[in-house]
């Protein structure tokens, strides 16, 4: 049977695997059978900390009582690897309680001697093992308590007899909300990119934790969730959810009622801003939460805190100034951010005047640099662009200091890129400001822009989406390339005889649940028009409704047609008429589209748009 499973593993393929959802049963159940004994009872090849604890004076034996459960002796451990001996102690205490320092310690230990195989049955295993406890708690509440009680798998049994508990604790309460947290941080450290698994776990006990597991253990799970790449916005929306039911209990003032969730810490504040800003969630309420709660900690915050906040609050456009660009949400911006912004700005000026010694020129860098794209981002106004030639003054001094060496590191290809990008905004989108620039400062950014730093592999790959689109171009006889770079610039597909870029919008360039885009999407459009290329949209939600090649033929033919001979891109994008409506279109993009136009032709509405054609001019429009 052993030699069996064993040449299943090694000729079956993963697509069947995953296609096939009885063998992919027997995989799990073969790969844990196999695994189960070396990853629990042999000795890791270096040193963990609890093993170095153990044999140790009792100085250090003080610091490993926090790993180790109530109880357990250090003799009885001796051989043991360290997910067992961490393990233990979190099935032990389901109410959290080991420090941040040592989950991490857990999850690179565990990360170090679990494969990834491994890891996929351990990770679908607790995600099955809650899914049965919450039909098991669903089944007695509808019989009031007459619901068999629930039996663990065999493996599970055995799983849960590893890890030093007993099955029929198991059996009577869920596992600890730290044993998700753990298995996220380890697959975020082992590069796990199984996400149907990590989804399950998240969909199983990420909105428990939400709801009821302390913010020790709640906020750093939804940021390692966020981290490790998994898109799953309703733990999110748990979370926010509870902070505002905080904020009203908190109004009211409920005598004899502790308030457990605010106000938050600063650490607690800048991780949820960040899971937001991943998940490119934009709940409105929950932000303004955090928005008052960093204001009672800018006093308080460092630059490396300052810039967090920065770039991630520009993500999901909490800082953004509004100007030239049309708002869903009341066409404003939130007076409270905007004061917010000052300040953390101001802050970071300070910092910038007066220096920071003692970091590393890789991380001076990146913090400087991630500040300057943060604020092109949030569409960096004329009053604020002294703290970005500031900026670029500082970072042209480390440029100059740093060998060719340095770029050829680890991390020098995100900051060279990051660079770049900052330099292209510049030229582009403030070219006044640019033309002013010190000799030192532009001497600087051409060096970045003539350096050869190596790629790495894992590289932007095209989508279905985007290579239909360029077989259908070629049938077209236009010719096209898809991922061709200018610079820091990727295109979805690019005309070779013509400056035509066409945009494959996915859901990833929108924010969740909206069709407003992210700022990320509304800074790349503006680039290539001030570079000169005419953008042509293609949105997902469109291309999907067109199912027939001939009709997908002539929506790419009128497109184009409209793109290259049509006014409305620089004039009009909406409906109706108004002053300065064509200036909010070509910040934005937002030009009408064909299937929109035809939609409101059959409904026989009528329209009238400003600039359709040479000359013309609305007879709504007319003054007598």
């Amino acid at each position: 049977m052993q030699g069996l499973v064993g040449t299943l593993l090694e000729t079956v393929p993963r697509g069947a695997l995953r296609r096939s959802a009885g063998l992919r049963k027997c995989f799990l159940r073969a790969v844990w059978s196999r695994d189960k004994r070396w990853l629990f009872d042999s000795p890791s090849p270096s040193p963990s900390p609890v093993e170095s604890a153990s044999s140790s004076s009792s100085s250090s034996s003080s610091s490993s009582s926090q790993i180790l459960s109530e109880g357990a002796s250090l003799s009885s451990l001796e051989g043991s690897s360290p997910y067992r001996v961490s393990l233990k102690n979190l099935v032990h205490k389901p109410s959290g309680g080991a420090p941040l320092e040592s989950r991490q310690e857990i999850a690179e230990n565990f990360a170090a001697c679990l494969e990834t195989d491994a890891l996929a049955g351990v990770i679908r295993r607790v995600s099955f093992f809650v899914n049965e406890i919450a039909a098991r708690d669903a089944e007695t509440d509808k019989l009031k308590g007459a619901g068999s009680p629930l039996k663990l798998p065999p493996d599970l049994r055995g799983l849960w007899k590893e890890m030093g508990g007993n099955p029929a604790d198991a059996e009577s309460s869920p596992p600890s909300p730290l044993v998700p947290l753990v298995l996220l941080e380890a697959a975020r450290l082992q590069e796990y990119r199984d996400f149907d698994a990590l989804n399950e776990l998240a969909l199983s006990t990420g909105t428990q934790i939400a709801d009821t597991a302390p913010l020790d253990v709640a906020v750093p799970f939804l940021e390692t969730l966020s981290a490790a790449g998994v898109l799953n916005e309703l733990p999110l929306l748990h979370m926010a959810k509870r902070l505002r039911e905080a904020a009203a209990d908190k109004k009211k003032e409920k005598k004899g009622k502790t308030n457990t969730v605010l106000p938050l810490a600063r650490s607690h504040t800048i991780s949820l801003l960040k899971s937001f800003a991943l998940q490119r969630l934009r709940h409105r309420e929950a932000l303004e939460i955090l928005v008052g709660q960093l204001q009672t900690h800018i006093p308080f915050l460092t630059v490396d805190e300052t810039t967090e906040v920065l770039f991630w609050a520009s993500h999901i456009d909490l800082l953004s100034s509004g100007e030239g660009e049309e708002r869903k949400e009341g066409g404003r911006t939130d007076p409270p951010s905007l004061a917010l912004r000052g300040e953390l700005e101001s802050r970071l000026f300070g910092a910038v005047e007066e220096g920071e010694g003692g970091e590393t020129a890789v991380k001076k860098i990146e913090r400087q640099s991630r500040a300057l794209l943060a604020m092109f981002l949030s569409r960096v106004s004329e009053e604020r662009m002294d703290l970005c030639i500031r900026l670029l003054e500082s970072l042209s001094v480390e440029i100059f200091k740093q060998p060719l060496s340095f770029w050829s590191g680890e991390r020098a290809g995100g900051l060279h890129k990051r660079l770049l990008l900052c330099r292209l905004c510049m030229r582009y989108l403030h070219r006044d400001e640019y033309d002013v620039l010190p000799v030192d400062i532009k001497n600087a950014l051409r060096k970045l822009h003539r350096l050869e730093v190596p790629e790495s592999q894992d590289g932007p790959k095209g989508t279905k989406f985007m290579r239909s689109v360029s077989q259908l171009l070629t049938r077209l006889r236009i010719a096209n390339t898809t991922l061709a770079r200018r610079g820091p610039l990727v295109f979805d597909v690019l005309e070779r005889d013509r400056n035509v870029a066409w945009e494959c919008n996915t859901r990833s360039r929108f924010f969740v649940a909206s069709f407003e885009r992210t700022p990320w999407s509304r800074l790349r459009r503006r680039l290539l028009q001030a570079m000169g290329y005419r953008v042509v949209d293609l949105h997902h939600w469109q291309w999907s409704r067109l199912r027939c090649k001939r009709v997908r033929f002539e929506w790419l033919r009128m497109a184009r047609y409209h793109t290259l001979k049509d006014r409305r891109e620089f004039g009009y994008s909406g409906l109706g008429g108004g002053e300065g409506a064509g200036a909010v279109g070509a910040e934005t993009g937002e030009k009408l589209q064909l299937l929109h136009l035809h939609e409101r032709a059959k409904k026989s509405l009528g329209f009238h748009i400003p600039g359709y054609f040479y000359g013309y001019e609305p007879i709504s429009n007319m003054k007598y």
